[in-house]
């Protein structure tokens, strides 16, 4: 990975701002916020952190101020980090990130910090911090878990049985919004995956028909670019103007823009709950085991507030943050890799026509077999992490480990996620792009459960690991590969003449395909004997 690559993708954006009858006072707003920065800020630009006896890495210089150190984060993260890694490795260091100070552990003290009580401790406490959750509406999980309780209980045992309406809904996805031309053509592939991410994805969490209503699709794919845009232009400010976010926030576009989606999913999702909870009540409604996860959510719920179509509507919009951009990035950048080391693409595709020929059809067991481009998918994914950092915790109280490292309350946590599978020690050869690398080690009798893309542990942490590991991996791993799988059947890929692989983007310590990227397809011949999509798996 090399970060000299990383740009900064709010230099794309092109938000308009809102309209002067839209923000009275602004003038008043501005100068409240340049009198408290000009006069606090002598004391931020030069504070050091006290509290935890463990190195700040990234200055450049002994004298270099904490502001710069901070702005430098956004785009130069992966550098601090690794940095940081590679001499602290067995201990802890801390990163400082606009908002808050980040204390980076080694992985050694991973169980101890699993064991720590939820009252000392908290997931989800850190994750509203990252995210600004109180404007991001990422809060909603400080209320209850859920949207979890349906992705564990229902979900994650069942998932055999969604991939009949996956399928379907991939195959509608493909005609719709892929090309069907049978000559080389350009095309934006993030956009086109995104647009095909979010229509299989609502399949299982709204179903039909709402998934395929164009207003939905579309909310769906705003929503969790304006909850991120209004987060991060929170979550760079310095800390002493926190504070003044509730007046701040008003001047960020993407808030109201993100107030406007939440608008239109209770309009859209509460009707659809309403009727479900009288057909419940009166006891016409038949339970299937394919019902969407809106049904679910609704009848799990323990009380009034958690079952209510407004709180619903609200946890449809969390689902799809946690899941329809990470999915598309996951995608576009394995693509990216294939269409940079070509030589590949012939030994996946021969593995999945294989096992579609022996199956006869699209189901989980023939996508248990695609063992190759699994590996595929975990050898993308630790080139190009969906984050730096992972297993995020935040302390409630003071905490001792152990060995006396002391925490005081309100310290973020992290692990160094990325940086642990560049580690010579951990992957041989890390630099070295190889996609067959997990299928290898599978081959070894004692390891062949082992090196899976959904499977954490203490060195493979990018969803966390423990009970608070990411509770969607499940669907992602066999949506990705459904995705995969069929876009390489159906089309030929290669690279736009003269152009590399597409540069990651890094802000913060969030990685991103190159968006505006272009990639050039053209429709195959489909392989007599193989199932398409549409053929029923009965």
């Amino acid at each position: 990975m090399n970060s000299s690559t990383f740009i900064l993708p709010m230099q794309q954006t092109g938000f308009p701002f809102p309209q002067a009858a839209e923000t009275a006072g602004l003038r008043t707003l501005l100068t409240i916020v340049v009198t408290i920065f000009a006069t606090a800020a002598a004391f931020w630009f030069t504070r050091r952190n006290e509290k935890v006896k463990a190195p700040v890495v990234g200055y450049r210089w002994f004298w270099e101020p904490a502001w710069l150190l901070r702005m430098r984060f956004i785009t130069n993260s992966f550098s601090m980090i690794d940095e940081g890694y590679r001499k602290y490795k067995d201990s802890l260091f801390i990163v400082r990130r606009c908002d808050t100070d980040i204390v980076v552990m080694s992985n050694k003290y991973i169980d101890e910090i699993r064991k720590l009580p939820e009252s000392s401790i908290s997931v989800i406490e850190a994750h509203i911090q990252n995210l600004v959750g109180e404007y991001s509406g990422v809060d909603i999980a400080r209320d209850s878990d859920l949207h979890n309780r349906a992705l564990l209980r229902e979900l994650t045992p069942n998932i055999g049985l969604f991939i009949d309406p996956i399928k379907d809904e991939l195959d509608l996805a493909i005609k719709v919004e892929m090309p069907q031309a049978d000559d080389w053509v350009e095309v934006p592939i993030v956009d086109l995956l995104l647009s095909i991410i979010a229509r299989v994805s609502a399949r299982v969490f709204v179903g039909l028909p709402l998934c395929r209503d164009e207003e939905w699709l579309q909310l769906s794919k705003e929503t969790t670019v304006n909850a991120f845009t209004t987060a991060m232009s929170l979550r760079m400010l310095p800390s002493f103007v926190h504070p003044l976010w509730p007046l701040i926030v008003r001047l960020v576009p993407a808030w109201y823009r993100l107030d406007k989606n939440h608008r239109a999913a209770q309009r859209l999702v509460v009707p659809i709950v309403e009727q479900h909870v009288r057909a419940r009540n009166n006891g016409s409604v038949r339970r299937e085991k394919i019902s969407p996860m809106l049904s679910w959510m609704s009848d799990f719920a323990t009380n009034e507030k958690e079952g209510s179509p407004d709180n619903l509507a609200s946890r449809q919009i969390m689902l799809g943050l946690g899941s329809i951009h990470t999915i598309k990035n996951a995608v576009a950048h394995l693509i990216y890799d294939l269409c940079a080391h070509p030589e590949y693409i012939a030994e996946i595709r021969e593995e999945i026509e294989e096992a579609l020929l022996v199956s006869g059809k699209w189901d989980k067991p023939t996508l248990t077999k695609l063992r190759k481009l699994e590996s595929l998918m975990t050898e993308s994914q630790r080139m190009n992490p969906p984050q730096l950092l992972s297993f995020y915790h935040r302390t409630l109280k003071p905490v001792t480990l152990s060995d006396g490292t002391y925490l005081p309350a309100a310290t973020q946590l992290a692990i160094p996620a990325a940086s642990l599978l560049l580690d010579p020690t951990i992957t041989t050869d890390p630099q070295k792009f190889d996609p067959l690398r997990s299928y290898r080690a599978r081959l070894e009798p004692e390891e062949s459960n082992l090196h899976q893309y959904a499977m954490t542990s203490k060195t493979h942490m990018h969803f966390g690991h423990g009970r608070h590991s990411c509770p969607g991996r499940t669907f992602a791993v066999n949506e990705i590969k459904l995705i995969v799988a069929a876009l390489l059947l159906e089309f030929d890929w290669r690279q736009v003449e003269g152009a590399g692989r597409p540069r990651n983007i890094i802000l913060d310590e969030f990685v991103y395909p190159e968006p505006g990227t272009n990639l050039v397809i053209k429709r195959r011949k489909w392989k007599d004997g193989i199932p398409r999509l549409n053929t029923p798996s009965a």
